[in-house]
């Protein structure tokens, strides 16, 4: 299996937008602080801290600064396969305060994944790293929903498929046009990291007069 390494990084300062607790209680608007380590800290608080968050509507979420949080587990499980962090189903708010997020582990799995239909990530000053995925998507999964990164990166993660960095899928529009018969999702070069694939496969176009001129 040929893995794909890719960076994806976002530069300090941009804004990049893609359409039981004893470290505290999630309620919606207010925060979890998730320490380094001991109770409630650590990679089991990270986890902890989103699956209360999710439950309680929305969150906001405070690393302890320049702390790693190494997962060593899939925590969730999406259409895409395992992601090491719960699946991001509500508006919740991550400060990274330059802490990282990674992986270690003989398991693949992604580092997060974002979904609907009321999934919204912002995350900041937080590094994703360490990703092994064996569908597109090795550090995290966008589907179709709102991931925003300021001041962070998204980098050293690997991926059988495209997009070793983020994976982003868009609602297929309703409206025309529609893709041609036979078109691909669209997918941004592998060095980039990144890549866009619609929901559902494409369907054919009406067949058209054979005065028409193939594009």
């Amino acid at each position: 299996m040929n893995a794909r390494k890719s960076v994806l990084s976002v530069v300090l300062g941009a804004l990049v937008a893609f359409a039981g607790l004893p470290a505290g209680t999630a309620l919606a608007g207010t925060g979890i602080k998730v320490p380094c380590s001991g109770p409630g800290g650590g990679a089991a608080g990270l986890v902890a801290a989103i699956t209360a968050a999710n439950a309680a509507g929305g969150g906001a979420i405070s690393l302890a600064p320049g702390c790693t949080y190494t997962l060593t587990a899939a925590g969730s499980s999406g259409p895409l396969g395992p992601n090491g962090l719960p699946i991001v189903r509500t508006r919740i708010t991550i400060a990274g305060a330059h802490s990282t997020i990674t992986r270690s582990s003989s398991q693949q799995f992604r580092i997060l994944e974002v979904d609907g239909p009321g999934g919204n990530l912002s995350a900041s000053a937080l590094t994703i790293t360490g990703g092994n995925a064996n569908q597109p998507g090795g550090g995290v999964f966008n589907n179709a929903v709102t991931l925003t990164l300021n001041s962070s990166a998204v980098t050293g993660n690997t991926t059988s498929a495209d997009a070793g960095g983020i994976l982003i899928t868009t609602p297929r529009p309703k409206a025309h046009p529609r893709p041609r018969a036979g078109a691909s999702p669209t997918a941004a070069p592998p060095s980039s990291g990144a890549a866009r694939w619609t929901t559902t496969p494409p369907r054919a176009a009406p067949a058209r007069a054979s005065s028409t001129t193939a594009r």
